[in-house]
């Protein structure tokens, strides 16, 4: 026969605690130690116990927690097997009267203990009634997880057969792989003899810190049958506690960190593979080529990443110098290139090496049928006329640093898909064969600066161009302005350089005011002229203006009329670049410097202490103002005669018209201007005259509309 450990009668020692007259304790003892006898099959008639009764909650008052485990949900809503915990408040979990006798205090007695499978019910926390855990591996009281241990199952005995039930029938909330549970049993008997009359297979035993020890067969190969069987000391596992359960607090959070640890692994390996493939693919576009080529020697899934066309679409050279370019051009197939930047790339010292260099650039390009834009950077007119043989498919041609006298534009004219072509000198170059520019039908985008001779220019401009600038404007004849401009009814952007001398300024403007898109107008190193303020008055249709103006004489004249024509665009002028020369600021410094030395009288002579500058020194400049309009302060004490005198002599000898120059710093300047133009963006750059021919609008409102 079968014996039973001391667990296995709880209910026996539960009903005979719940009794109206509870046993002492040596007879409590009597019966929990009945394990030493067989089971007998009785039939015991149910005790009804008033749980309600107050002698069973004050263990809750003293700190004591309830446990009640329902294990089965196989037999009817009202025979559920179950069973019943308590936990002292030192947290030790007690699984029956006779552990409970071992921690009872002075305060309380047996009696005040029921294990009875049915809740007290009126202590809220202090009583816990959940379902037992059917997933996951067993978690000890300590918080260690438990390894699974798959049981091995020994031959039955012949002549008594192991019966099992499907899985089917008998179906877990949980989890679908099936479960036995053996209560704090031994499977191998005291016995020795009753080893040949064992008719259920050996089950390996892991000893346990839990209340279970529960075994999970992975491949479903055991199954438990279907109705209890108290005579073999089995008991069913039902369901797990649930999600909302609320075990110990202890064990709760250690429970909870397990979850934790567990979330981190391979359900999201594919969710962490994807967020390191794009974060790397993001770094990688900050790398150059060579570094590219570096990265992808680190790992297989470097190597995958730095060869993605999304990083070879536009290749940068700069800081890099190539070496065999047979390689070069292979890389940039293999890779479907589609621009190539050579600026500031790094060149041989000889000239023989670079004009071989270029020639190998030709060959290496030749058959990269992809490449539609090429930017040469430092490159020589023969370096132009080698890329746009080899590559007649390019769209865009851009080549602001030629070094070299002259340049034939019928090399370019091979290039009938050309849409943007940008030609400019380092020194000034003179163009040949103007004319071929009527075969690029395609052109939107068209730049000549810096070239010396444009004679011509106004019959070749295709009438289809959205963007259009003109360098060394000082020769240009009358005739583009008056014939030429008026066509472009699709030009969006106008830059002008140089409009000194003959440049027919009021005539550019004037044709900038007949064109309906023309939203954008920048003018560098502009003579500004009488009239000037009325001619931009009229263009309405500007968005966009950057003016730098030529400060040589009559600076106060110059912002003056500047000032007085933006204030008309008042309504329809969105940004409005302001370009002031470093030399102008300067020049106007030192003036106030000096008037300030005559002033205090003997300044400039030895041992004198020399002015203390007020801050914001070297931020002002001159500004004519007609007399009716200096009722307001300026805030400069600079004399006007002394001012007149100085900058350029601008006072006008009719006593009618006598004007004041004004001093007037940036800061104020800014004020004023965004009180003229109260819906204007207003920008004042500083800027040395060299680098005048650098500045452009790259933030412009009404080139992102």
């Amino acid at each position: 026969e079968i014996q039973e450990d001391d667990s296995l009668n709880q209910e026996n020692t539960s009903d005979l605690l719940n009794d109206e007259n509870p046993p002492s304790v040596e007879s409590d003892n009597s019966e929990v130690n009945s394990a030493k006898r067989p089971l007998s099959k009785t039939n015991k008639k149910p005790v009804n116990v008033n749980l309600s009764d107050p002698k069973y909650k004050k263990p809750f008052d003293l700190g004591w927690v309830r446990e009640l485990v329902y294990r089965s949900s196989g037999d009817s809503a009202l025979k559920r097997n179950a069973d019943v915990y308590y936990y002292t408040p030192s947290k030790k979990k007690l699984r029956s009267a006779k552990e409970v006798l071992s921690y009872l205090p002075e305060e309380l007695t047996i009696e005040n203990f029921t294990f009875v499978k049915e809740a007290i019910g009126g202590v809220g926390d202090k009583e816990i009634v959940r379902e037992a855990k059917t997933k996951g591996n067993k978690i000890a009281e300590d918080g260690v997880l438990r390894k699974k241990t798959t049981p091995k199952a020994s031959k039955p005995v012949a002549g008594k057969p192991v019966k099992s039930t499907p899985t089917s029938e008998t179906p877990n909330k949980g989890s679908l792989t099936p479960r036995v549970v053996f209560k704090n049993t031994s499977t191998t008997p005291k016995n020795k003899n009753a080893v040949a009359a064992k008719t259920k297979p050996e089950i390996k035993k892991k000893k346990s810190d839990s209340d279970d020890a529960e075994v999970q067969d992975g491949e479903s190969e055991w199954n438990s049958p279907e109705q209890k069987n108290k005579a073999n000391g089995v008991k069913r596992a039902g369901d797990s506690p649930t999600e909302g359960s609320s075990p110990p607090p202890e064990k709760k959070f250690k429970r909870r960190d397990i979850a934790q640890e567990s979330s981190l692994s391979p359900p999201n390996f594919m969710m962490n593979l994807n967020v390191g493939f794009t974060v790397l693919l993001h770094a990688f576009q900050f790398l150059k080529v060579h570094e590219l080529l570096r990265a992808s020697c680190v790992s297989k899934a470097f190597e995958m990443i730095a060869h993605h066309e999304s990083l070879w679409s536009t290749v940068r050279m700069k800081n890099s110098m190539v070496r065999d370019w047979n390689g070069f051009g292979r890389a940039l197939r293999l890779r479907s290139t589609k621009a190539l930047d050579l600026r500031k790339m790094l060149l041989p010292e000889t000239p023989e090496a670079i004009a071989e260099m270029w020639a190998e650039l030709g060959k290496a390009v030749a058959n990269l049928s992809s490449l539609t834009k090429i930017d040469l950077g430092r490159c020589t007119p023969q370096a132009v006329a080698i890329v746009t043989s080899a590559c007649p498919q390019l769209k865009s041609l851009v080549t602001l640093a030629i070094r070299g006298s002259e340049l034939d534009l019928s090399c370019c004219a091979k290039c009938t898909d050309l849409t943007e072509l940008k030609i400019k000198s380092i020194g000034g170059i003179d163009l040949k064969n103007v004319s071929e520019l009527k075969k690029l039908k395609l052109l939107r985008h068209l730049a000549l600066t810096t070239i010396k001779n444009l004679n011509g220019i106004e019959e070749v401009l295709p009438e289809n161009l959205e963007s259009l600038e003109l360098g060394e404007c000082t020769n240009l004849p009358d005739t583009i302005a008056t014939e030429a401009l008026v066509k472009l009814k699709s030009l969006k952007r106008l830059r002008l350089e140089k409009g000194q001398g003959n440049c027919p300024t009021a005539l550019f403007l004037q044709a900038v005011a007949n064109l309906p898109n023309l939203v954008q107008l920048e003018l560098i190193n502009f003579d500004i002229k009488p009239g000037f303020d009325v001619a931009i008055g009229q263009c309405t249709n500007l968005k966009t203006l950057l003016i730098i103006p030529t400060y040589v004489t009559q600076s106060a004249t110059t912002n003056h009329v500047v000032m007085g024509g933006v204030s008309k665009l008042s309504q329809t002028l969105t940004y409005f670049i302001w370009g002031l020369t470093l030399e102008l600021l300067r020049v106007t410094d030192l003036f106030i410097d000096q008037v300030e030395g005559q002033k205090n009288g003997g300044a400039g002579k030895a041992g004198s202490v020399p002015p203390v500058k007020k801050p914001g020194a070297g931020d002002s400049i001159p500004i004519l103002k007609p007399l009716s309009e200096c009722n307001i302060s300026s805030g400069s004490d600079v004399p006007v005669e002394e001012v007149t005198d100085l900058l350029g002599r601008e006072a006008n000898k009719d006593e009618k018209n006598t004007s004041q120059v004004d001093i007037l710093a940036l800061p104020k300047l800014q004020k004023v201007l965004s009180t003229l133009l109260p819906n204007t963006k207003i920008k004042i750059l500083k800027v040395p005259f060299s680098a005048t021919w650098r500045q452009t609008v790259t933030d412009s409102p009404a080139a992102t509309n």
